[in-house]
């Protein structure tokens, strides 16, 4: 049943990037879109997935214990691409508006946690192990030996679909969020890719509602 899945994801890829371009111009605070063409809604639950523009490589976010850590609260995106193990919601930090916009600051969540995580934010920590900074959730009490990183998420437009930035309080200083391979990981890292030449990692947004029915379908 793989095969449903790869149809059915490409034919939607199309719609989504068909939609993208008809919907868009290239201002910011315009509607993020999901897979069906819909604007993202606060408060709803939603799958990132890696999009079509350079080929679909690994799946979806994954909560894991990296390190020392004795809790799930490193972000990676899965190597499977079958993947669909956690769904994020978003809230916007400057304005009520229901619907999600790019380029604007939002606080971003796991919609399910592990007990030991104190928090299902995501947050931004450095690794003093592999000197990444990367992308956690929970507080200080998870990330003992580990600097945390304050500032804001936002979601811009890229290439046939999105990706993540992260400003820095205070500074003004914003990063793409990248994926970054460390040997012996179940996933890659998402972290900011501050010495690195631009590569986000590129996705687009698939509903929970819709994701569950791909996943009865490919396990049918």
């Amino acid at each position: 049943m793989k095969l449903v899945y790869s149809l059915t994801l490409s034919f939607l890829l199309f719609v989504f990037i068909t939609n993208l371009s008809i919907a868009f111009s290239n201002d910011d605070n315009e509607p993020v879109l999901d897979l069906s063409g819909k604007p993202l809604i606060a408060g709803n639950e939603y799958y990132i997935l890696p999009s079509s523009g350079r080929g679909i490589t690994g799946g979806g976010i994954e909560l894991e214990k990296t390190g020392n850590s004795k809790c799930e609260v490193t972000v990676l995106q899965s190597y499977r691409l079958f993947s669909f193990q956690t769904s994020l919601k978003f809230t916007n930090l400057k304005n009520s508006s229901e619907q999600i916009l790019t380029s604007t600051p939002l606080e971003i969540e796991v919609t399910k946690k592990p007990d030991c995580a104190h928090s299902s934010k995501w947050i931004v920590f450095v690794d003093n192990v592999i000197h990444k900074s990367c992308l956690g959730i929970g507080d200080y009490r998870n990330y003992d030996d580990f600097q945390k990183v304050s500032g804001t998420f936002s979601i811009l437009k890229y290439g046939k679909g999105y990706q993540f930035e992260f400003c820095l309080d205070g500074s003004g200083a914003c990063y793409d969020i990248g994926r970054y391979h460390h040997f012996g990981e179940i996933g890659k890292r998402l972290y900011l890719a501050e010495q690195d030449p631009k590569d986000p990692f590129e996705f687009i947004f698939l509903p929970t509602s819709f994701g569950t029915g791909i996943i009865k379908s490919v396990v049918a």
